[in-house]
């Protein structure tokens, strides 16, 4: 589950760039959230490759690993997403 859905938040994190970089930039000037989002898709990124390459691998050491990695990593970018709508909603760091 997490491969198709990390993959879909690649593209919403893309999408949120550059919603910030026509319509809030021009007006309001920098936000961290912009830096935050394109980190988070390198993590959902990260998530999908190893949720991918964990369905490919059989050795079950190796399995295991990226699961876990693939979990981490999914775990992290769900939070770096939701304090970058934060961010976005109470304009921090402007």
């Amino acid at each position: 589950m997490i491969c198709p859905v990390s993959a879909g938040l690649v593209g919403v994190c893309l999408t949120a760039i550059s919603i910030i970089q026509v319509a809030i930039q021009p007006h309001h000037g920098r936000t961290i959230a912009d830096d935050m989002l394109a980190v988070d898709a390198l993590l959902f990124l990260a998530a999908m490759l190893s949720s991918y390459f964990a369905l490919r691998i059989q050795a079950h050491a190796r399995l295991h690993w990226l699961e876990r990695i693939a979990d981490a990593t999914f775990i992290t970018g769900m939070i770096v997403l939701t304090i970058a709508s934060f961010v976005l909603t109470y304009r921090i760091g402007a």
